[in-house]
């Protein structure tokens, strides 16, 4: 599960639900864009939504069933990686392997060169554009990160013919059928289709936790997903 730290900070309850929750593993993102985007914010909010983010990270990193925290991504909102963000990432990195960096688009292949030589498991590239794809070379970089020993996760990735290349992705586009009412759900190797009849039952189903050890998927991805099943390929639900 995949989930963001700025929806989790303020929600106790389920925060407690996870933390309790053997069954789902759990990827955290940062939710510093979603921050910033949703309010106009100072630096100085900025760096204390960081620092708690931070202390969350410290808190957590020891819980076996939070398995991964990307990295904060001021690079998105106009911060300069080497005087800014740095720092930020050598404290994350002092704290747990779990930390994920980002190949964002303003670093260069020299700092995702340094960055691979860091103590994590996992690193990310963010999936642009067609146009940008023609700029950011993504089979050099996930090279470099299998060198290694590095496991890759593509940010945002809904193209199949990439997902081959990597251990792990999200998409959102791969659950917009749940918003009508449909899921369909791997159990067992097998996809079956889940009609909801109306939103209080999907709201009951969530609230229950009814459904474990599921991922979902929008019907549109049902071969696809059929096809990862053998190549060890992680699909991430965004909750």
């Amino acid at each position: 599960m995949l989930i963001s730290y700025y929806y989790l900070r303020n929600n106790d309850r389920l925060l407690n639900l996870l933390v309790n929750d053997k069954e789902i593993e759990i990827v955290v993102d940062s939710g510093l864009f979603s921050y910033y985007n949703s309010v106009k914010i100072t630096t100085e909010e900025v760096i204390k939504y960081s620092n708690e983010y931070i202390e969350f990270i410290n808190k957590y990193h020891n819980q076996e069933n939070f398995v991964g925290f990307f990295e904060l991504d001021f690079d998105l909102i106009g911060y300069d990686y080497k005087t800014f963000v740095k720092p930020f990432q050598k404290r994350l990195l002092d704290i747990t392997d779990k930390i994920i960096l980002i190949c964002q688009k303003k670093r260069t292949i020299e700092d995702i060169e340094e960055m691979l030589e860091q103590n994590v498991k996992t690193i990310a590239i963010p999936f642009a554009s067609s146009v940008e794809r023609n700029y950011f070379d993504y089979h050099l970089i996930i090279d470099k990160a299998h060198e290694k020993n590095k496991r890759v996760h593509l940010l945002g990735c809904s193209t199949p013919k990439y997902l081959r290349f990597a251990e792990q992705s999200d998409s959102s586009s791969w659950f917009m059928s749940a918003a009508m009412g449909e899921e369909a759900r791997m159990y067992n190797k097998a996809i079956q289709t889940h009609h909801y009849r109306d939103s209080k039952e999907i709201a009951e189903d969530y609230e229950t936790r009814a459904v474990r050890n599921a991922k979902f998927f929008s019907t549109q991805f049902q071969d696809l997903v059929n096809d990862m099943k053998s190549k060890k390929i992680e699909i991430l639900r965004l909750f």
